[in-house]
């Protein structure tokens, strides 16, 4: 939002933001945890742009390499199918390994942030001892 306000193209603004992120750090290096929480939502904002840049520069995403690849690698099945046509996901209920899957997938989205907040955590405990 911030961006499009100021009438920014990504590719400028990215750059802009990615010096926030380092000027953020250093200083929150100095400022305890509250400085490494501001930080880490600059660094957020900082990713935010880069991948908002990246759909715009009208680069085409490849990506059928990557099933080409495993279709010569395995003999013409994509290991991905053979698996969900044997534990679960292809019917109409999809099965406990489906939802196992889902929640060990959307860990990696919810972790990286977990740690953030209990490294602050922590930081701020440690400056109220003294």
């Amino acid at each position: 939002m911030v961006r499009l306000g100021l009438g920014l193209d990504a590719t400028v603004f990215a750059p802009i933001v990615g010096a926030a992120v380092l000027a953020a750090f250093l200083l929150g290096r100095r400022r305890g945890a509250g400085g490494l929480l501001a930080a880490y939502f600059v660094a957020l904002a900082f990713f935010t742009q880069l991948r908002d840049a990246a759909d715009e520069t009208g680069a085409a995403a490849l990506s059928s390499y990557v099933i080409d690849w495993e279709l010569w690698m395995f003999g013409g099945i994509a290991p991905s199918a053979w698996l969900q046509s044997r534990v679960g996901g292809v019917g109409p209920e999809p099965g406990w390994v489906a939802y196992y899957s889902a929640f060990i997938h959307w860990l990696w989205f919810v972790f990286p942030h977990a740690v953030v907040v209990g490294r602050v955590s922590l930081r701020a405990e440690a400056c109220a001892r003294g």
